[in-house]
């Protein structure tokens, strides 16, 4: 939660969201994204994320297709524990370790082969393996130097010194095989304390002296 309003304090280009009050015997939706605007349960951009304030590593999230799916999920919850998010189905998802300094290391979450379908609408190590930068199927997106730059913003947003953005890139093609012309992409979070494997725990012991050389030299 606290994320989420530092990105949308900076204008960082992240999940359209809400946050809910309670009213009276029912529950309103306000959307950060817009102004605080409220929002009718029936006019929420379905599909959407719940997504707990205490959830870790996927846990405490959840995918509502419909007002229907929602108003059976909410029963007996409180909802006030949750945000929500539009959910955004990019085919790509992209981890960037980033400093002031830029992205010092990344790598591609590509879903296994055998993930049942009702499974793939998220993607963390349960269901994903890594693909390093050097692999084709890590499918560079011809955006990069923006979701670089954007990165950068979400970790000045957060005030951190380091951390790893996870960031959904759609597809290069259409449907229908056509090479689009832009190429969409949100900041799906920033992680404070990522999970090391031996590369990237290499990576960082590069970038660490960088990082503490130039807070020293501000």
């Amino acid at each position: 939660l606290r994320m989420k309003n530092c990105f949308t304090l900076k204008n960082v280009k992240t999940a359209d969201w809400f946050t809910v009050e309670k009213i009276g015997g029912g529950y309103h939706f306000v959307s950060m994204s817009d102004k605080n605007l409220n929002v009718d349960m029936a006019t929420l951009p379905y599909p959407i994320v719940a997504k707990h304030h205490f959830g870790s590593r996927g846990n405490g999230n959840y995918l509502l297709n419909s007002q229907q799916e929602l108003q059976a999920w909410m029963k007996g919850k409180d909802l006030s524990n949750y945000l929500f998010e539009k959910f955004y189905n990019y085919v790509r998802e992209y981890r960037l370790h980033v400093s002031a300094n830029g992205c010092f290391y990344t790598c591609r979450k590509m879903l296994k082969s055998d993930i049942p379908k009702e499974d793939r609408w998220f993607r963390n190590d349960s269901n994903s393996v890594w693909v390093l930068e050097e692999n084709p199927l890590f499918d560079r997106p011809a955006n990069w130097t923006k979701i670089v730059e954007e990165s950068v913003k979400a970790l000045k947003a957060t005030g951190l010194d380091f951390g790893a953005c996870d960031v959904r890139v759609q597809s290069s093609k259409t449907e229908k095989g056509k090479k689009r012309e832009e190429i969409d992409f949100i900041i799906v979070e920033i992680n404070s304390a990522p999970s090391f494997g031996d590369i990237t725990a290499e990576k960082y012991l590069q970038e660490l002296p960088k990082i503490a050389h130039l807070k020293k030299n501000k």
